[in-house]
């Protein structure tokens, strides 16, 4: 936990988290993400004589996590940076939300793809195509650990963004605020030829705020389980390896991602529809997650 260090003006850092713990939030998480990401951008594009190093990639993995633990320590102490990471052990969840956390990206890929070539587009070629069922079964996992030890995102936006915001707005509202902010993270690399996120351009943004609604449900209706919202980020992540159809550098069709992203905001939609904007869950007010 911080220590209070008054300055002679009289400014109290830790006072000044406790009274705006989300802006403070928010401030770490780009500050450990951008510090990494933006000259890694940068070295891309040719700003920087170098290239850094993509281990350094876990240290814009981990910065959220970190930024959460500072927030969490000043708020509620050791014990509080405790319970934060035991969200990891929520796992006696109904076995339904494993399947859609697991599997929920792949229906929506696929189905954009489905969509697109019903529309008359070819069908893409994808990665998962040319390997065997056991390769496949074996590069998930993969991105399932690396997605774990190498992303701590959602013990930011998750485990603590959402619970504070949730504490004074509605989950839908908090849900697009995150939403924003999290899509905002990845702002470097809009500016990189050739990377996805620049060749998607806005639909990133809208394919990430359908993401976090989804995730805001998930979380609400598992006693906030980080388990289940992290296991699905990490499968989204393998999906998106294994079924990936954006092109090469150059134009080419967008279609099936920008198919994929409406189903997900269909998804959303359906959601916020059946379960409400005020929790996203049928669950009364005083079973939602807290700090």
């Amino acid at each position: 936990m911080l220590e209070a260090q008054v300055s002679p003006s009289g400014f109290s850092l830790t006072q000044w988290i406790r009274q705006h713990p989300f802006l403070a939030l928010v401030l770490l998480v780009f500050l450990f993400e951008w510090i990494v990401l933006v000259p890694g951008a940068a070295g891309e594009i040719g700003l920087l004589p170098f290239q850094l190093p993509q281990i350094l990639g876990f240290v814009a993995g981990w910065g959220p996590g970190l930024a959460a633990a500072i927030v969490v320590g000043v708020l509620k102490g050791k014990d509080g940076i405790k319970n934060l990471f035991r969200r990891y052990l929520i796992w006696r969840v109904s076995i339904g939300w494993y399947l859609i956390a697991l599997f929920g990206t792949a229906f929506f890929i696929l189905g954009g793809i489905g969509i697109h070539v019903l529309l008359g587009g070819a069908a893409p070629s994808l990665p998962a195509a040319g390997i065997t069922p056991l390769d496949l079964a074996f590069t998930f996992l993969i991105f399932i650990v690396f997605g774990f030890i190498g992303n701590l995102e959602d013990v930011a936006w998750r485990g603590v963004a959402l619970p504070l915001l949730q504490s004074r707005h509605s989950a839908l509202r908090a849900s697009l605020i995150i939403g924003v902010l999290e899509g905002l993270t990845h702002l470097p690399y809009f500016f990189v030829p050739g990377d996805f996120r620049n060749q998607v351009g806005i639909w990133f943004m809208v394919f990430t705020i359908a993401i976090v609604i989804l995730m805001t449900w998930m979380f609400n209706n598992t006693r906030g389980s980080l388990l289940i919202v992290v296991l699905y980020h990490a499968a989204q992540n393998g999906w998106a390896n294994l079924l990936d159809t954006t092109p090469p550098p150059g134009p080419n069709d967008l279609r099936p991602f920008i198919f994929a992203a409406l189903l997900m905001c269909a998804a959303a939609i359906a959601v916020v529809g059946i379960y409400g904007p005020e929790r996203l869950s049928r669950k009364p007010a005083s079973e939602m997650p807290q700090l």
